[in-house]
């Protein structure tokens, strides 16, 4: 790798400049964030980091004093006020449903079943929606080895059984739930999963399969639901047009203001109790994010656990792979140009995205802490040698058989960048 070296202007100290890669002093960190400008924030985003750097930090210092085993999500005064919030939503979308049967019943005229007719409209605009299971999961026949690897590990963790398993072409994993019956999904991307380590791979997958033990607040489908339907509310009474347009009658926009008055009151009301929601539900959940890396870590280790967090920040360099695959395509596939790339990359390179990784700014609106606690915390908690060990033959068969998935992953990212420029 071509590098030259340079004088800081700022410490005065000697570093390395490496061709195609950011320009930055390791020793005072100048220029760490080659776009570090200042940001116009708005009145939004200056509240949800205020508030999230706050209780970060807050967070993080008590549960480093705390009994491991009050990790796990319990019933806590925000959970229990959340549930409640639900339950007032249901209970909206319920006494619709009574309405538009109890208008009919008790007033059967024009005015009543126009009524009945709007609220039946409304609750079906309203229903709950369940996600569909997955049409490219992967069957047992296909991939034995790695199904084998997450039914013996989610044994080991305690969780109930996996139904369905997914490797998409995300930089990232994640545990779900589809349907009525809420069936479980695990999904890993495939990107992520092919730059890492036999125990680097466990502690992912023990992360994502912890979601299915410590009963993750956002994951259930009633948080789900409601969040969905009251943004549905939002939107259906956001005055959206009504006092714009040139061909609108000036009598009628005078006459409008009122109600345009009314039903903006409304639907912020509506946002309001959204976003105080919203916050309380990812309040709780970054407990559940931490015993769930607690977890993951114990499983894999934490060494390999810091690794791997590490590594969830290299989606910036499959971002400019997919570009070149485009642009200057060569026969390799864009995981094997991915791979090639880390292998060059200089260790100052890699340093700076773990610096930056680590001064990431908490949001209240986020249901992951800042990656440096999440760090501190395995290293304090988790063992540094995991409980599971994954054997390199087994692990080598699973790289085999999700490399059949290559050609395929292949074909979505290209499509997925020219449709991302088109």
């Amino acid at each position: 790798m071509n590098s030259r070296e340079k004088i800081c202007l700022q410490c005065g100290t000697t570093y390395k400049v490496y061709h195609g890669f950011t320009e930055w002093c390791e020793f005072c960190d100048w220029n760490l964030n080659s776009n570090d400008e200042p940001e116009q924030l708005d009145m939004y985003e200056k509240i949800v980091r205020k508030i999230g750097d706050k209780y970060s930090k807050k967070l993080f210092a008590t549960l480093m004093e705390t009994d491991i085993e009050k990790y796990k999500h319990r019933n806590t005064l925000v959970a229990t006020t959340t549930v409640v919030m639900s339950l007032l939503v249901v209970l909206v979308w319920l006494s619709l449903v009574v309405s538009s049967v109890l208008l009919l019943l008790l007033f059967p005229n024009i005015f009543a079943i126009l009524g009945s007719v709007m609220c039946l409209l409304l609750v079906i605009y309203l229903r709950p929606r369940f996600s569909k299971k997955p049409k490219d999961g992967i069957t047992k026949q296909e991939m034995p080895a790695l199904w084998e690897f997450v039914e013996s590990l989610n044994e080991k963790l305690g969780g109930k059984p996996i139904d369905y398993l997914v490797v998409n072409a995300d930089f990232n994993a994640s545990m779900g739930y589809v349907g009525i019956q809420r069936k479980k999904v695990l999904t890993l991307g495939y990107p992520l999963v092919s730059l890492l380590s036999k125990q680097e791979f466990v502690d992912l997958v023990g992360h994502e399969l912890a979601h299915n033990v410590n009963q993750d607040p956002a994951r259930g489908f009633l948080h789900y639901y409601v969040f969905t339907n009251v943004w549905a509310w939002y939107y259906f009474l956001s005055p959206k047009g009504i006092m714009q347009g040139s061909d609108v009658n000036y009598i009628f926009k005078i006459a409008s203001i009122p109600f345009y008055v009314l039903m903006w009151c409304v639907s912020k009301i509506a946002l309001g109790f959204l976003f105080v929601y919203y916050w309380m539900i990812h309040y709780d959940s970054q407990k559940a994010e931490y015993y769930a890396d607690y977890l993951g870590a114990s499983m894999g280790g934490s060494e390999d656990s810091e690794k791997s967090l590490y590594k969830l920040s290299y989606g910036l360099f499959l971002q400019y792979v997919q570009q070149q695959a485009v642009v200057a395509p060569n026969g390799k596939t864009i995981i094997q140009r991915l791979k090639e790339m880390i292998e060059t990359i200089p260790e100052k390179e890699i340093l700076r995205l773990q610096k930056l990784a680590t001064r990431e700014s908490s949001r209240v609106d986020s249901s992951h802490p800042p990656t440096t606690y999440r760090i501190e915390f395995v290293k304090k908690f988790a063992p540094k040698v995991g409980l599971f060990q994954l054997t390199q033959e087994h692990f080598h068969k699973i790289c085999e058989e999700l490399a059949q998935q290559e050609e395929k992953i292949n074909i979505k990212l290209i499509d997925e960048y020219k449709w991302y420029i088109s």
